[in-house]
């Protein structure tokens, strides 16, 4: 219980830092994260709209969370979250031809996630905490009503959340295991690249 208070004490001694990211101190340094983002946009569209299982109407099991985390991870989670959602809004646009608003808050909103715990610190309580919040508040229940006001109707919201419950318990662990294999093994590294290359 004591660990489990001091990660939630560090997580908000940490918000700031974990909100901006690194520091960028020269144009060059501005230019660089530029054309980081520009790079992590585009393989985040192609692991949202090409790497997917579809599950039904209304779900698919998609490695999205992956990107998303390893943006806010490197970059801080307002670039992360600014990543995403234009990875989410152009990808719809060139698959669709339009993008859901909805959904594009909730992708954010994920973003913002991760990136304001797991930035600072990406220990097991941390990386439990962002995935429970992640797929139980924002996928589960936001990310369900925005795809039936969009698609279906708010009165079919309890129909399309029963369809959603199996995929939700499914990513959970997926997700966690994924999350603890990259801190212990690509997060620090990519953090290290970032400033090495931004932060000067």
């Amino acid at each position: 219980m004591d660990y489990i208070s001091r990660n939630l004490k560090g997580l908000l001694l940490d918000f700031k830092k974990s909100f901006f990211g690194v520091r960028l101190s020269t144009p060059m340094s501005k230019t660089i994260m530029l054309a980081l983002m520009g790079v992590l946009t585009a393989l985040s569209i192609a692991f949202e709209r090409v790497v997917y299982i579809p599950v039904g109407d209304t779900s698919r099991y998609s490695l999205t969370f992956m990107m998303t985390a390893v943006c806010c991870v490197s970059l801080g989670a307002l670039r992360g979250a600014v990543v995403a959602v234009l990875a989410d809004v152009i990808g719809a646009i060139i698959v669709y031809g339009n993008a859901n608003p909805l959904l594009t808050i909730c992708v954010c909103l994920s973003a913002l996630t991760y990136g304001l715990i797991l930035y600072c610190n990406q220990s097991i309580v941390r990386i439990v905490i962002a995935v429970l919040i992640d797929q139980l508040i924002i996928s589960l229940i936001l990310k369900t009503g925005a795809l039936s006001v969009w698609y279906y109707g708010i009165s079919q919201y309890f129909k399309v959340f029963g369809t959603r419950v199996p995929q939700v318990l499914i990513m959970i662990p997926i997700q966690i295991v994924v999350l603890i294999v990259f801190s212990k093994f690509i997060f620090k590294y990519l953090q290290n690249i970032v400033k090495e290359y931004v932060e000067k």
